[in-house]
């Protein structure tokens, strides 16, 4: 009979546990040692993956509603801002153009870049020509949403993930599946975590988190969006991301200004089969200046098959904006949550038992409102403001005071442990603990 070696059963004990390391989870984990805060991370996978490599990257603040989401939006940017620096990550600062191709187009960009907070201009083709070299012969003009950001989102979460690896009072267990959560404990095989608050972030497809942890939302629906890598783009730089009105139209920064149920149904009946389909073209460039341009199959039942047409529509579209023929170097697909009245503009937080607070991430913009959202999470659950967030009061002061003797007192629990070398989620030099 073979030999099984049973793993020995351990405790740690922190002051907060984050399930789940994609960026919605690191960013928690990272407002949390903000505050003075241990943090664990539990992950079921062996490096960061899911939505969060898969996606774009782009951070697209102007999409956002009026009021008080684009005050957000400042903050967010800002805090995305800092945490770039602090890892070390690529953040490209040159915004997001919508084209406009008609006379009801231009009209809806006129509307949204009259909104001073939405921090966005309007251009004539021969300005959106010194940004960014595509065909302006059937273009109008372009909303330029200056204050966009873009990450690389193969990179970016192994690059917050080293921050935490790197911290003596956080710690990420890595290849680990919770089987369980209760409130100020969280089990996951034989390693128990006692926390005083607990934050789970469970991806769009696969969340390998207990059932009474997820999302029971009737509103909340799964899309699947098709991906391409494309290459051969001649040397080209393309700093701000670029998509149309059509493809924003559903984004709620644009779905509640005046004209746009008009242009809807204008498009639907001109291009019946992208709206069919669901597609939303955006491209954006990574580092090394291949394109990532992206659709979505939206269908009620998603079906775990791409779809070659989709595909062939996907760069149709795109070699039409780029005026370009490039070649496709890479075929993938993410799955994403999405509201069924509308896309979201950011997070979905629900308390499904005390001390806990399941954060999930819908629609496109969730990652933009990240920050903020973590800030608000984290004040809920530990009402513990951050150490550079100005004078605190005498109670928050002996809170934080009690967060640190338990540091102290379990500080062997947060020793550093290697992280396995088979972990590739981004080149060999930026993996995580490097």
């Amino acid at each position: 009979m073979p030999h099984t070696q049973l793993r020995a059963k351990r405790t740690i004990e922190t002051d907060v546990c984050v399930v789940g390391a994609g960026l919605v989870g690191l960013v928690h984990a990272l407002e949390a040692r903000r505050r003075g805060l241990s943090v664990v991370v539990l992950e079921s996978g062996l490096h960061p993956e899911g939505g969060s490599i898969r996606g774009h990257g782009q951070l697209f603040f102007s999409a956002l509603p009026a009021g008080r989401s684009q005050l957000e939006a400042q903050a967010a940017r800002q805090r995305w801002l800092e945490l770039a620096a602090r890892a070390g990550m690529f953040v490209e600062d040159a915004g997001t153009l919508v084209v406009a191709g008609s006379g009801a187009e231009l009209a809806l960009l006129e509307t949204a870049a009259a909104d001073p907070d939405r921090g966005a201009r309007l251009l004539g083709p021969r300005e959106v020509r010194t940004l960014v070299s595509i065909p302006t012969g059937g273009l109008l003009g372009a909303l330029h949403g200056t204050q966009d950001l873009r990450i690389d989102p193969r990179a970016a979460p192994a690059q917050l993930a080293r921050l935490l690896t790197r911290d003596p009072r956080a710690r990420i267990e890595w290849n680990t599946s919770v089987q369980e959560v209760e409130p100020g404990l969280v089990r996951a095989g034989p390693l128990r975590v006692r926390a005083e608050a607990v934050v789970v972030c469970p991806g769009a497809a696969r969340a390998p988190v207990p059932l009474n942890t997820r999302s029971v939302s009737s509103r909340v629906h799964l899309v699947r969006l098709q991906m391409l890598r494309l290459t051969g783009t001649k040397g080209r730089r393309y700093r701000p991301a670029l998509t149309t009105t059509a493809a924003v139209l559903e984004h709620p920064g644009f779905a509640e200004l005046a004209g746009a149920e008009e242009l809807r149904v204008r498009v639907e009946l001109a291009r019946p089969e992208l709206v069919e389909r669901g597609l939303r073209l955006l491209v954006v460039q990574l580092p090394d200046g291949d394109l990532i341009v992206g659709g979505v199959d939206s269908g009620a039942t998603p079906s775990p098959f791409s779809s070659e047409r989709l595909d062939s529509l996907l760069l149709q579209e795109a070699e039409t904006l780029l005026g370009i023929t490039p070649r496709v170097s890479q075929r993938w697909s993410v799955w994403e949550a999405r509201l069924r009245d509308r896309d979201a503009c950011g997070l979905l937080v629900g308390t499904p038992m005390p001390g806990v607070r399941l954060v999930q991430s819908v629609g496109a913009l969730g990652p933009a409102l990240c920050p903020t959202r973590a800030v608000e999470v984290l004040d809920d659950l530990m009402l513990v403001p951050a150490l550079d967030a100005g004078p605190i009061s005498a109670r928050d002061q002996r809170v934080r005071e009690r967060s640190d003797e338990g540091l102290r007192a379990h500080s062997a629990a947060f020793g550093r442990r290697p992280t396995p070398l088979n972990a590739r989620a981004v080149p060999p030099e930026q993996e995580i603990g490097a």
